[in-house]
C-alpha cells in the first residue's frame, strides 16, 4: 500500500515537471468568448501522443486568484472546443461559465478526437482515457502555478466514462485533496 502512494506521487510529480513547458506554450485560441481569453495547445501524454487543451481565463483580470474549472471530455467522440459558438445546453453552460463566472476553464479533448492524437476515439478503454485526464490535469495544476494565479486548485466535471469514483479518486489525490 505504501509502495503504492510512493509511486504515484513519484509519477505525479514527473508529470508535473514533465508538462510545465507544455503548459507555457498555450496559443490564442479559435473561440470567441465575450468577458474571456481563449487559448489553446497540447499537452503530451506519457505515451507520446498529445492532448488538445483549451484554456479560458477572465478577460478583465484583476490580479486575484482564480478558481479553475477542469473539464474532461464527455462521452462522445467530439471536441470540447466549439469554435463556431456551442451547439448544446452543455457547452453553452462552458461558455456562460468562461465568460461569466471569472474562473479559469480549462478542457481536454480524449484520445483521437478533435487535435488530440492517439488511438481511434471508439477505440479506447478505460485505462487509456483515464490516463490522458490524469495528464492533463498533472498540466493544469502545473500551468495554474505559473500561468495564472489561483484561489482553489480546482472544480473537476468529469462528464465520461473516465468521470467514476475512480477517476474522482484521483483527481482527489492529485490536487491534495483540494479538488471540489
Amino acid at each position: 500500500m505504501k509502495t503504492s502512494f510512493f509511486v504515484r506521487s513519484v509519477l505525479c510529480a514527473c508529470m508535473l515537471s514533465r508538462y510545465f513547458a507544455c503548459a507555457q506554450q498555450l496559443q490564442p485560441g479559435r473561440e470567441h468568448i465575450r468577458g474571456a481569453e481563449s487559448l489553446m495547445g497540447t499537452v503530451q501524454t506519457p505515451a507520446g501522443y498529445p492532448l488538445q487543451v483549451f484554456v479560458t481565463k477572465p478577460a478583465e483580470q484583476t490580479g486575484t486568484k482564480l478558481p479553475i474549472l477542469f473539464v474532461a471530455a464527455w462521452l462522445s467522440c467530439d471536441s470540447t472546443e466549439a469554435p463556431m459558438g456551442p451547439t448544446d445546453g452543455f457547452t453553452k453552460l462552458l461558455f456562460d461559465l468562461a465568460g461569466r463566472s471569472g474562473f479559469v476553464t480549462y478542457r481536454v479533448d480524449k484520445p483521437g478526437t478533435g487535435g488530440s492524437g492517439g488511438p481511434k476515439c471508439g477505440d479506447l478503454d478505460f485505462t487509456t482515457e483515464l490516463q490522458a485526464y490524469r495528464t492533463a490535469f498533472a498540466a493544469t495544476a502545473a500551468a495554474s502555478r505559473h500561468s495564472w494565479p489561483r484561489k482553489l486548485p480546482c472544480a473537476a466535471i468529469l462528464y465520461s466514462a473516465a468521470g467514476t469514483r475512480r477517476g474522482w479518486s484521483t483527481c482527489w489525490n492529485m490536487s491534495g485533496g483540494a479538488c471540489a
